[in-house]
């Protein structure tokens, strides 16, 4: 019988500890408690706007927060989603997100459609709105509930956003 020697072992454990600390690292969700917020934003400046003149979108952010476990529910990921218009129009979107995959899928409600998000680093974030097509934007807080579909258009399917320090970002609202 055959053993491997010591050393093919090591580098065997060094290679599983480097993958688990690798997808560890991306996870930029680990570690959020009820109560936290992470968040993403950006602002497109004229020069970007200029160069994508279909683009409505003028700024967008995005709060990921976490509900508390209790015996009813394992506790979820919850997010806000804020966007401002070319027009002047502004919007919020909130509900439920789920790991599917790599991308984790966050939607609103009653068919309100949705966005998939996907970390590339630490400090940024994908938000993904051709692949779902839409989703429903309130315009006005409580009571007769104005609002909009957001939808993918030719130069709004997908936003890079930068991880906002941790005094300006507010945990979602749900």
């Amino acid at each position: 019988m055959r053993t491997l020697a010591p050393g093919f072992m090591m580098v065997g454990f060094c290679l599983t500890a480097m993958n688990a600390l690798a997808a560890e690292s991306l996870d930029v969700f680990a570690g959020l408690m009820p109560g936290d917020g992470r968040c993403w934003g950006r602002s497109y400046d004229q020069a970007h706007l200029a160069a994508h003149p279909h683009q409505k979108v003028t700024s967008i952010d995005l709060s990921i927060g976490a509900t508390p476990e209790t015996e009813f529910s394992d506790g979820f990921y919850i997010f806000q989603l804020d966007v401002a218009l070319r027009d002047g129009t502004r919007g919020t979107a909130s509900g439920e997100c789920r790991w599917e995959g790599d991308d984790m899928f966050c939607g609103v409600e009653c068919d309100g459609g949705g966005i998939f998000i996907n970390a590339p680093s630490q400090n940024d974030m994908l938000v993904d709105l051709e692949r779902i097509g839409s989703i429903s934007m309130s315009s006005s807080c409580g009571g007769e509930e104005e609002g909009f579909a957001l939808r993918s258009g030719r130069d709004d399917k997908k936003f890079r956003l930068t991880r906002m320090l941790p005094q300006f970002c507010m945990p979602p609202e749900w």
